[in-house]
């Protein structure tokens, strides 16, 4: 919530787009403190829930699973070092470009779809699944 109200004091302009656009500052505040306490709500149940769950014996993870997705995103990883180490420095927008024209997929098979405008050191993408 603080960070609407923070928002607001600062006369910043923004438009909710769930709302009707003319909504009044009164209402925004209303809005922002019922969905800050459903959030808190969420998180305590959810707490409960796998504290309940831990309690009646429940396994809550394989603790070897971890391990096994480190070790095959540091091989795909280690697969596209010799594409991406060329494009450190140029925009993200530019190697997204580059590398979906070659068609190097993600490692779940998505596109690559830029987020940011620059690359700073080695060469990073924000990905997103395409399925999704």
């Amino acid at each position: 919530m603080h960070f609407i109200s923070g928002l607001m004091m600062q006369k910043v302009p923004f438009i909710i787009a769930e709302l009707v656009p003319d909504v009044d500052p009164f209402m925004l505040h209303i809005y922002a403190a019922v969905a800050e306490k459903e959030r808190a709500l969420i998180a305590r149940r959810t707490r409960e829930a796998l504290a309940a769950a831990k309690a009646r014996g429940m396994q809550l993870a394989d603790p070897k699973r971890g391990q096994k997705n480190r070790a095959k995103a540091d091989a795909y990883a280690e697969s596209l070092r010799e594409f991406v180490t060329p494009l450190a420095g140029m925009t993200t927008r530019k190697i997204a470009g580059i590398l979906n024209a070659q068609k190097i997929p993600t490692a779940p098979g998505a596109v690559a779809i830029v987020t940011g405008d620059a690359v700073e050191g080695a060469a990073w993408l924000a990905l997103i699944d395409a399925g999704g």
